[in-house]
C-alpha cells in the first residue's frame, strides 16, 4: 500500500491521525520531518507511511496505536511526545521492562483518560488548559503574563512538573 496524505484539521492532534489511520505514532512522526507535533498547522499535508493496524501477533492495543522504539528512545520520553502517563503505558504492555526497550519493539499508546481537568480556585476565571509539551515559559510568552506573574496567582504549582489537561489560572488582565 502506497503511502496516503492527510490533510490537517482544526482539533486535529497526531495521536489522533495515528489512531484514525493505523500506524504507529513514531512512524507517522518519522515520516514528517520538521512537523512541530504540538503545533500543527490547519491545512498543511501529513504522509501516512504505508502499513498500519496491528502487525503480526501483537496482543489488542485499547488505543489501536503503537509507538515502534527507535534508538535513544525512553518510556518516560514516549510518555512525553504522546502525553500518555507512564503509569497507563506500564498497564497497556504487561511485561514491558522500561529499563530494557529494544530498538522495533511496538509500545501499546493507550487512548489518553477522558477526565474533566481539575478546576483550582482562580481570581480573573480565566485558565489556560495544559497541553502536551507546555513550559511555564511558553504559556507566559502566548499569554504575555511573566512566569513571576502566573507562578503569583497559581500557589503550588511545579512549573517542571507540568502535567497535560490540568488547569493553570492566568493573572486578570493583560492578555495579547
Amino acid at each position: 500500500m502506497p503511502a496516503r496524505h492527510w490533510t490537517v484539521r482544526p482539533g486535529d492532534t497526531l495521536y489522533q491521525i495515528a489512531l484514525q489511520s493505523g500506524v504507529p505514532l513514531s512512524e507517522l512522526l518519522s515520516a514528517n520531518p520538521g512537523v512541530d507535533p504540538w503545533n500543527l498547522e490547519v491545512g498543511s499535508s501529513l504522509t501516512i507511511p504505508a502499513g498500519g493496524g496491528n502487525p503480526g501477533n501483537l496482543p489488542p492495543c485499547p488505543g489501536g496505536v503503537y509507538w515502534v522504539v527507535a534508538a535513544g528512545d525512553t518510556l518516560y520520553g514516549i510518555a512525553r511526545a504522546t502525553g500518555a502517563y507512564l503509569e497507563d503505558i506500564l498497564a497497556a504492555n504487561p511485561g514491558l521492562d522500561p529499563n530494557n526497550l529494544q530498538v522495533g519493539q511496538r509500545i501499546c499508546i493507550p487512548p489518553p483518560p477522558v477526565v474533566p481537568p481539575e478546576v483550582p480556585p482562580c481570581p480573573s476565571g480565566i485558565y489556560w488548559v495544559v497541553e502536551p509539551g507546555d513550559t511555564l515559559y511558553k504559556i507566559a510568552k502566548a499569554t504575555g503574563f511573566t512566569v513571576e506573574e502566573i507562578l503569583a496567582v497559581n500557589p503550588g504549582l511545579d512549573p517542571e512538573n507540568l502535567r497535560p489537561r490540568t488547569n493553570v489560572c492566568l493573572p486578570r488582565g493583560g492578555l495579547l
